[in-house]
């Protein structure tokens, strides 16, 4: 009938998989006093900048690793339709 000519049926087989890649550096290891940990002040609240492409003058004064490939050639999906 006619509702039957509105239904759509599926068999959807789905195989998912997920990987995160996550990388810590330590350059100097130095004992902290157990009492220290406890007077570490957290900030809730902190000011952030998002970009939509790669900056390489926001990291300037600092000591960092340099950037791979991918990382200097980053473009936000944002930034790509705008130029469209």
């Amino acid at each position: 009938g006619r509702r039957k000519q509105n239904e759509l049926d599926l068999d959807l087989r789905l195989n998912v998989s997920q990987v995160n890649k996550l990388q810590l550096v330590v350059y100097e290891t130095e004992a902290m006093p157990a009492g220290n940990l406890n007077n570490i002040a957290i900030k809730d609240d902190f000011d952030y900048q998002t970009f939509k492409v790669y900056n390489p003058e926001f990291w300037s004064g600092y000591n960092i690793i340099e950037p791979n490939t991918a990382i200097r050639n980053f473009v936000a999906l944002e930034a790509e339709a705008e130029d469209l």
